[in-house]
């Protein structure tokens, strides 16, 4: 049994030079600049997803902060109140 190949989906750029067809109609217009839209999403998506982005040290920082905040307050619901 042979397997069907999923067929290829055109890139943004041969989406936008489709567009450039002068006998299409408004539909077919708008479902075209709706695809392409969506395809520059995915391509850009791709990208991002294939390079190595450094990590983000602030975030650790927050991290860390929040987790002390955390801790102080529950040594103070420990603790209990005051003698008084």
């Amino acid at each position: 049994m042979a397997s069907p190949t999923a067929p290829t989906k055109p890139s943004h750029a041969e989406l936008l030079e489709m567009l450039e067809a002068p006998d299409l109609t408004k539909s077919e217009r708008r479902e075209l600049r709706k695809a392409a839209r969506f395809q520059k999403r995915v391509e850009l998506w791709e990208v991002r997803r294939s390079t190595p982005h450094p990590p983000k040290i602030h975030r650790a920082v927050v991290t860390l902060l929040m987790m002390a905040a955390c801790l102080g307050v529950l040594y103070l619901l420990l603790a209990g109140p005051p003698p008084a």
